[in-house]
């Protein structure tokens, strides 16, 4: 199936010449990606193992960058976020495992597209297009369940405190729990948020636009907790 790209950047500007494509990848992995892209309204313009190197090589600006890999592009400080400080302006796909949790981190993330290695023979050409064109592309299969997933009343209030910078302890002792309890709520919503740190849970809670809670996090009295996690007045 042919694809074509829009005849404009995702910034809106007219585009006089085929899009310029950088990978980061193994050098396996960049033959394999490169082969499925082939030549026509995009154009594969460099290609290496990290940020820095790409951007050195590249014979032109970079419209898009394709990152495949594992769990690790997507790590505070990693190749996705580094690029994209850098390259504000840039469109990136991630090519990785399936998956909610750790699609909703990429869009946390900044990026615009993300396929599932699996299905990177099929919808890879696809992807590049959508993000040039300034949409955003995800898996069908799981477009459905990108929003947030459901959260306890307890793990709500749980969430804001730890994005109010509160200890287990200091949790604990706010809404009468055991430390153990708070923990186990903290466990669950790691999982469900697709983090693994306290400040990423932080940073996905205060998201202005997707974050789970609206405003900012509590740090008035125990008894105003239920009604603000539910939406309700302070």
């Amino acid at each position: 199936m042919a694809i074509t790209t829009a005849p404009t950047t995702a910034a809106g500007t007219p585009r006089l010449a085929p899009a310029a494509l950088g990978i980061v990848a193994t050098e396996i992995e960049r033959r394999r990606l490169a082969g499925l892209i082939g030549r026509g309204s995009v154009e594969v313009v460099g290609g290496a193992d990290d940020v820095n190197t790409l951007l050195d090589q590249a014979s032109r600006a970079l419209d898009v960058a394709v990152f495949a890999g594992g769990p690790e592009l997507l790590a505070r400080g990693g190749p996705v976020e580094l690029f994209h400080t850098l390259r504000p302006d840039s469109a990136i796909v991630v090519v990785s495992g399936s998956g909610t949790a750790i699609v909703r981190k990429a869009l946390r993330a900044g990026v615009d597209g993300y396929v599932a290695d699996v299905d990177a023979e099929h919808a890879l050409l696809g992807t590049i297009s959508a993000v040039l064109a300034g949409q955003i592309s995800v898996p069908r299969s799981i477009r459905d369940r990108i929003a947030w997933t459901t959260f306890s009343m307890r793990e709500k209030q749980v969430l804001q405190l730890v994005a109010a910078g509160l200890t287990n302890a200091e949790i604990a002792d706010r809404l009468f729990l055991s430390e153990s309890t708070v923990k186990s709520h903290l466990s669950t919503s790691f999982r469900k948020l697709g983090v693994s740190s306290r400040a990423e849970a932080a940073a996905a809670v205060l998201d202005p636009e997707t974050g789970l809670v609206i405003g900012q996090p509590i740090s008035g009295p125990a008894d105003r907790l239920e009604q603000q996690a539910l939406g309700g007045p302070a």
